[in-house]
C-alpha cells in the first residue's frame, strides 16, 4: 500500500509519459523490431524512438529515486509541524465558538452550529465587553479578542502555505478558502464600522462562514487522515 501511495503522489504528468512510453517501447521492441526497414532513413527513425523512449523511462526513473523519493521523505519530516499547524487553525475557531456559546449561556460547538445559534449568541455580546481573554494583567475586550484570533491564525495559514510544495491539491484549496473569507478580510473593518452597535449579531454571518470553512478542513483531515 505504502509502494502505491509514493507512486500515486508522484507527478501525474511524468507519470503517464512514462508510461505511454514504456509501453511504445515494449510494442516497437516486440512487434517492430523483428520486421527489417524498408530503407536507411526507416531504420535510423527506430534508433531514434528507441533512445527517445529510453530517456523518457530513465528520466522518470532518476525523477523517482532522486527528485520525488526526497520529497516524500521531507513531507514525512514535516507532517508533525504541518499537522500541528492545522489543527491549531482549526483548535482556534474551536475555541472562539465555545467562548462565544460560553459567554452568551448559549452553548455552541462547531461541529453542530447553526447560523441562528451563532447570531442569537452574537446579539448577548458588546463589542466592548469583557471577553474571556487576559492580555498581560488585564482584561480583554472582545475586539480585541478577535483582533488576537485573527492574527494568530493567520500566521498558521501563512505557516501552512509556506509549505504548500509538501500539501495535496485539496488540503491548499481549504486553507485558502481560509485565507480568503470575510472573516479575515473584513473582520477588522467591520468592527470598526460597528464599534458602536450594542451587539455583535451583525458580524455572524462572516463568522458562520469561516466556521464552515474550518469544519471543512477539520473534517478532510479525519476522513483522509492526512497528515
Amino acid at each position: 500500500m505504502k509502494y502505491f501511495d509514493f507512486f500515486r503522489t508522484a507527478n501525474r504528468a511524468a507519470s503517464i509519459s512514462c508510461l505511454i512510453s514504456l509501453i511504445a517501447l515494449v510494442v516497437k521492441v516486440i512487434f517492430l523490431n523483428p520486421i527489417s526497414a524498408a530503407t536507411p532513413q526507416i531504420y535510423d527513425l527506430g534508433v531514434l524512438a528507441d533512445a527517445v523512449l529510453t530517456s523518457i523511462v530513465g528520466s522518470y526513473i532518476f525523477y523517482i529515486l532522486v527528485v520525488h523519493l526526497k520529497e516524500t521523505e521531507d513531507k514525512k519530516t514535516l507532517a508533525p509541524y504541518l499537522r500541528s499547524k492545522a489543527n491549531a487553525l482549526v483548535g482556534k475557531c474551536e475555541m472562539l465558538v465555545t467562548r462565544i456559546g460560553q459567554s452568551s449561556n448559549h452553548p455552541l460547538n462547531l461541529s453542530t452550529l447553526k447560523l441562528n445559534d451563532l447570531s442569537y449568541s452574537l446579539s448577548k455580546i458588546n463589542l466592548r465587553g469583557d471577553a474571556p481573554h487576559m492580555v498581560g494583567a488585564y482584561q480583554s475586550n472582545w475586539s480585541l479578542f478577535f483582533d488576537y484570533h485573527e492574527e494568530y491564525s493567520k500566521n498558521d495559514i501563512s505557516d501552512l502555505l509556506g509549505k504548500m510544495t509538501f500539501l495535496d491539491a485539496e488540503f491548499i484549496k481549504l486553507v485558502l478558502a481560509l485565507e480568503d473569507s470575510e472573516h479575515m478580510k473584513t473582520g477588522a473593518i467591520l468592527r470598526k464600522a460597528y464599534v458602536r452597535h450594542p451587539d455583535l449579531s451583525v458580524y455572524a454571518k462572516t463568522l458562520f462562514q469561516y466556521c464552515q470553512q474550518c469544519l471543512a478542513l477539520k473534517i478532510y483531515m479525519q476522513e483522509k487522515q492526512y497528515l
